[in-house]
């Protein structure tokens, strides 16, 4: 079918309706200013384009439709009221809306910040018909001042729920090319990564949009950069508003769902006490949509005046764009492997909490902070307090840059014993330089089902690992329980290390002492600040130091998989088919692949390169069929998610590129606690 205009001549009529402009165009369809005999009417058409048999034409058609009905079954004063839905003669589906009279949030917002009681008088009927949606079931997804219309000065509106869906219904409204629908500027976190939209999706929004009335602008500086949203611009900083309305708004733009208020009027009455301004009433005449205070909206030049050279960023009442896919946040195989080489390095001198009720010591136990010491989270398995009688390692050598640190991990692998099948080597100084990975650290050190492998472990190795600039552990298998090796390398000295550990000596046959910890294993030293733990009950203490000494060397198919890694790595990892590992249920690979790769932690993100050689290039091929399209959607088209590519090479299938750091802090949210 042709398109119903294609002329370059004014459109003057659609059907019944004369057309006097165009007030806007979306994704689907343009919105004119029309009459309808005697009535004036905001008239939505849906585009020419989509109008065929294809399913992507009719999967559009339906949801237009669909807009209509849910704006009928809303009937709330500040929701926009749907006079007429029929078709055009050339078979376009039509809404006939209210024409309202006034200007857009966005406009009003666009001449500066708006006062207070203007913005909570606003804000309150804006909550108001965003609560009337969520009693009819539906979530809006689209919040922004472009989608909200204010009338007679102190009346809003609320416009648009062309991507409006039901809170039951799957996370599966998307775009034709298969990306979730909304405006990434005001988009909460977790539809980044398409998690169906809920309550709280509409609640961040909201805060997002009050924020704006408040501030004239949003509360990051690049609304391109996502990873900005980790950090939002204290309300404070920008306007002189009380700074318990900031924690609100803060509160409600958590990037963790469950920590937003539990509904838009909980929202509202938070905000209003924490200004300590009441709904107003309605006065004489009126109805309550159409309030009498005196309100005075900003003149344009007075606010322009106003507006401050350093405000870079202007609000983003940009046309709906694509986010990215959810498709890809179902499994992420390559975020699992370098999740489960963090998650590894943590748990491998991590104490399970069931083991130490008492792992985060009382106020009578606290060591002062002092110069040299880190004081950092109890949470943290890499910078937790020890609990009592643990002591604080002085950090008595200087610092020294990455790539010494990274070279003394790599010398110290070949300390690990003969059997060893699994390796993972992690710069913890690198890690705790990213704040998102610092992160994930934490909430892996707290997660129960991550702290099974090592229980038991001593107080003084919670120290030691909070102390330390690097690990490597080195163990026969994955699932092998307390059997391994664990060297760290920090700033302090063997002699400290000594004192902290309840430990027996044992002289060696040169005249050296190692120490048996309990029934664990035994301690031993590479130099004066690098620790030898043969986590190896069965050794004896000369096997131990031999070890620590001369070193043999890893199993031969596991130093070749290392070899393969750059040097100039945070982190490593090689598991070599010997160790038996159910790939199958986990990446779906052979069981008798081999798994290694790296991961790089910079400023900006991780870049990673996560292999696996399954020794047959039918299977590697039929691996990367499974696994590309789970990532592809999400980290080929999101610049702020990062980008990873999968390719293939000979028997080796690989997922390399990078992540950002926003990406990072989601994963680590979605880390059980």
């Amino acid at each position: 079918m042709e398109p119903a205009h294609t002329t370059t001549e004014p459109l003057t009529s659609l059907g019944e309706f004369r057309i006097h402009a165009v007030l806007g165009a979306g994704g689907s369809g343009t919105v004119y200013d029309a009459s309808w005999g005697p009535r004036r009417v905001a008239l939505k058409v849906l585009h020419a384009a989509l109008l065929g048999t294809g399913p992507s034409s009719v999967k559009e058609r339906a949801q237009f439709l669909a807009e209509a009905q849910r704006l009928q079954q809303i009937g709330h004063p500040s929701v926009v009221k749907v006079l007429a839905v029929g078709e055009l003669p050339d078979g376009r589906p039509y809404l006939a809306m209210e024409r309202l009279e006034g200007e857009t949030l966005a406009a009003l917002i666009g001449r500066g910040a708006l006062p207070v009681d203007l913005a909570l008088l606003l804000f309150g009927e804006l909550c108001g018909a965003v609560s009337a949606l969520h009693e009819q079931g539906l979530v809006h997804r689209d919040l922004k001042p472009e989608n909200v219309y204010v009338v007679n000065q102190r009346h809003v509106v609320l416009l648009d729920f062309g991507i409006a869906k039901d809170l039951g219904a799957p996370a599966s409204t998307t775009t034709q090319e298969g990306n979730v629908r909304g405006t990434p500027a005001y988009m909460a976190p977790e539809r980044f990564f398409g998690q169906p939209a809920g309550l709280a999706t509409d609640i961040y929004e909201l805060a997002l949009v009050l924020y704006a009335m408040l501030a004239g602008r949003l509360p990051w500086l690049d609304v391109a950069d996502p990873e900005a949203r980790l950090s939002p611009i204290p309300l404070t900083d920008v306007v002189a508003v009380p700074e318990a309305l900031d924690i609100e708004i803060r509160r409600a733009l958590s990037t963790r769902a469950q920590n937003r208020p539990a509904s838009a009027i909980a929202l509202l009455a938070a905000v209003r006490a924490a200004t300590g301004i009441a709904a107003p009433e309605p006065g004489p005449g009126e109805t309550a949509p159409l309030r009498s205070a005196e309100l005075q909206l900003p003149a344009a030049a007075t606010l322009e005046a106003k507006r401050s050279a350093e405000q870079v960023t202007p609000l983003a009442w940009a046309p709906t764009v694509a986010a990215p896919s959810r498709t890809a946040t179902r499994r992420w195989p390559s975020i699992t492997v370098v999740v489960t080489a963090i998650a590894a390095a943590s748990v491998f001198v991590y104490v399970r909490r069931a083991s130490h009720p008492t792992a985060v010591p009382n106020a009578e136990h606290q060591v002062p902070a002092e110069a040299g010491v880190r004081i950092a989270d109890p949470n943290d398995p890499w910078s937790a307090r020890p609990a009592p009688p643990a002591k604080a390692l002085p950090l008595v050598a200087e610092a020294s840059p990455h790539a010494a640190y990274r070279a003394a991990a790599r010398a110290a692998i070949t300390h690990l014993p003969a059997d060893t099948n699994v390796v993972v080597a992690v710069q913890i100084d690198e890690l705790h330089d990213n704040t998102a990975t610092a992160d994930m650290l934490h909430k892996l050190g707290t997660n129960p089902k991550v702290a099974i492998v090592m229980s038991g472990l001593p107080d003084c190795l919670r120290t030691l690992a909070a102390t330390s600039e690097w690990m490597v552990f080195g163990s026969p298998a994955v699932d092998t329980k307390q059997t391994g090796a664990l060297i760290v390398g920090g700033r302090w000295v063997r002699k400290d290390v000594e004192a902290c550990f309840d430990s027996t000596a044992v002289e060696v046959k040169d005249g050296s002492t190692v120490w048996k910890i309990t029934d664990l294993g035994w301690l031993d030293f590479i130099d004066d600040h690098t620790a030898y733990l043969a986590i190896r009950p069965n050794f004896t203490a000369e096997q131990v130091h031999a070890l620590a000494k001369r070193g043999s060397g890893v199993d031969t198919s596991t130093r070749a998989l290392l070899a393969k890694l750059p040097v100039d790595r945070s982190i490593a990892f090689a598991v070599s088919s010997k160790a038996k590992v159910n790939w199958a249920s986990m990446l779906l690979l052979p069981n008798t692949s081999d798994v290694f790769g790296w991961a790089r932690v910079g400023a900006q993100g991780m870049e990673i390169d996560a292999g696996a050689d399954t020794h047959d290039a039918k299977a590697a091929s039929s691996a990367a069929a499974v696994i590309r399209p789970q990532i592809t959607d999400v980290f080929s088209s999101s610049e702020g998610a990062g980008k990873l590519v999968v390719a293939l090479d000979g028997t080796e299938v690989h997922v390399r590129g990078s992540l950002t750091t926003f990406t990072l802090s989601m994963i680590s949210s979605q880390i059980d606690r």
